[in-house]
């Protein structure tokens, strides 16, 4: 395994039509089409247009981003079991990104592409749309995707997709898993708020007591790596669960809330941090004004500059992601980069779901400059499936990272390898 180049996309998602809340989903999807229109509104347009047959200015203009929703919905129409298998597929064939199993991102080569599906708990009760009849908060039970993820990984380590686009198949496969393209390590979603204390204590201890933050990060790497498409299939398995996940995901607009102020659940939140430290535990945080939201005063769970503040004051050693950088708010992007140059934290970003523009990563370029440390804190991650909103594929994404023309090589080179083994395998 070491002689093996590994390209590292720390915030990916892998879902199908039945995990998410749909309600969510359409108050996030906004779609940036020169000003931002709700994608529920857009769809009820769309819809209308089709029936009518009006072929309207407006309409037209907007197509191609109707198809960028159709093509987000046709692979979450899937089977989750294929997901993997399909990626690889189209990085391997159309467009490819991907030949004879080596990737070119920069001028760099890599054999290896290591994925950290992030978990998302929808499970909140508040999740409604008030104008429906039928208003009930829908049951999302976050264990039924925790099952549904672990097999899939499981399903791609143990078949190979055979066939194209007109006609596949999977079969057994006898490619062991350091021959395959991808390395899977997931991130375990968890919203205190649901959870007892005890009931939190179990799920920590169930997947992730077999780390210690003493590990080496070859030791790390090679536990996450033994247990890796190892699921038993049975989720109640308290035996065979350890190292499955390699981290954890929380999502202050989903209802998780970093620094309640009400005495049990800072207490269990607590518990988590410490938890994570003692362990060695990378989190990652949405970290950004828009996503999946669920009722009023989100943005105050969401901020860095509020409650993670709180946080980091108090747990300075807790490795910690914010996601998406900021990104839509200069208050809270300026506030991110302080925390990436605070030599007393252990705070890391991934540029997620971010446009791919020249400006952009031309600011992320003058940003990093020649701060040691915020060039070592930065990371990798596509926010892929969400990205198909703006991308047609997990290729295009791959392909504007690599030639956006503006991040030096060196920063491209980090972001998507050394700075995020820190991040995933690092020990304290």
């Amino acid at each position: 395994m070491k002689d093996q180049k590994r390209f590292y996309d720390v915030h990916f998602h892998t879902m199908d039509l039945s995990h998410p809340n749909l309600t969510a989903f359409l108050e996030r999807m906004e779609l940036d089409i020169k000003g931002k229109c709700r994608l529920a509104a857009y769809l009820k347009m769309a819809f209308k247009a089709v029936k009518s047959g009006i072929r309207s200015r407006l309409f037209r203009e907007k197509s191609f981003s109707f198809g960028n929703v159709r093509n987000l919905l046709s692979y979450m129409e899937s089977s989750m079991e294929y997901d993997f298998h399909i990626l690889e597929y189209f990085l391997k064939s159309r467009d490819p990104m991907v030949h004879n199993g080596v990737m070119e991102i920069a001028g760099e080569k890599y054999n290896k592409i290591v994925l950290c599906p992030l978990i998302m708990d929808f499970g909140d009760k508040t999740i409604r749309d008030k104008d429906a009849f039928y208003n009930m908060p829908p049951v999302k039970p976050v264990v039924q995707q925790t099952a549904d993820l672990l097999n899939a990984v499981k399903h791609y380590f143990a078949y190979e997709l055979k066939g194209d686009e007109k006609s596949f198949d999977f079969v057994r496969t006898g490619i062991p898993r350091e021959k395959r393209l991808f390395e899977i390590y997931p991130f375990m979603g968890i919203n205190t708020s649901r959870y007892s204390l005890h009931e939190t204590e179990e799920i920590l201890h169930k997947y992730f007591s077999g780390f210690s933050a003493d590990d080496s990060a070859e030791a790390r790497q090679a536990k996450l790596f033994a247990a890796m498409g190892q699921y038993s299939g049975d989720i109640d398995d308290r035996v065979n669960s350890l190292n499955l996940f390699a981290g954890i995901k929380v999502y202050p607009p989903l209802g998780f809330d970093p620094w309640p102020s009400e005495s049990a659940g800072l207490k269990k939140v607590k518990y988590l941090y410490e938890y994570c430290i003692e362990h060695g535990i990378p989190v990652t945080t949405h970290c950004s004004p828009g996503g999946f939201t669920v009722s009023g005063g989100w943005k105050t769970l969401t901020d860095p500059r509020r409650r993670w503040r709180c946080v980091l004051e108090h747990y300075p050693g807790l490795k910690l992601n914010f996601a998406h950088f900021g990104y839509g708010d200069r208050a809270w992007l300026k506030t991110v980069a302080e925390y990436l140059k605070n030599p007393g934290y252990n705070v890391y970003a991934d540029i997620s779901c971010n446009p791919g523009s020249p400006r952009y990563y031309r600011t992320l370029q003058r940003m990093i400059g020649d701060n040691e440390l915020m060039k070592r804190r930065v990371l990798f991650g596509s926010d892929f499936m969400i990205n198909l909103l703006d991308y047609r594929s997990y290729n295009d994404f791959l392909k504007t990272f690599s030639e956006n023309g503006e991040l030096s090589e060196e920063n491209i080179r980090f972001m998507a390898g050394r700075n995020a083994e820190a991040f995933l395998f690092g020990s304290r």
